[in-house]
């Protein structure tokens, strides 16, 4: 289908209203998962980072007690002076 704009020239018609909400519309769903997968990939390499200070930060600390230790301290609290 063929249209004349204000100046007097062949153009194309106009879309439909079918066709310019089509048109609208796309764009519109395709933004709402490319945001959702940036969202998601950006929480994605905090927790990566996040994770790899702890590690590092783990294993330049001093080791603790021993679970063992702790629960003997806890549930034998009295300690063994030798003489």
């Amino acid at each position: 289908m063929v249209g004349q704009d204000s100046r007097g020239t062949l153009t194309t018609a106009p879309p439909s209203a079918r066709e310019a909400a089509l048109e609208a519309g796309t764009p519109g769903t395709a933004a709402g998962p490319a945001l959702t997968g940036a969202v998601l990939g950006v929480g994605a390499v905090v927790r990566w980072r996040l994770d790899q200070q702890r590690i590092g930060r783990s294993s330049q600390r001093e080791p603790g007690p021993t679970l063992r230790a702790l629960l003997t301290e806890a549930l034998c609290p009295v300690a063994v002076v030798p003489t």
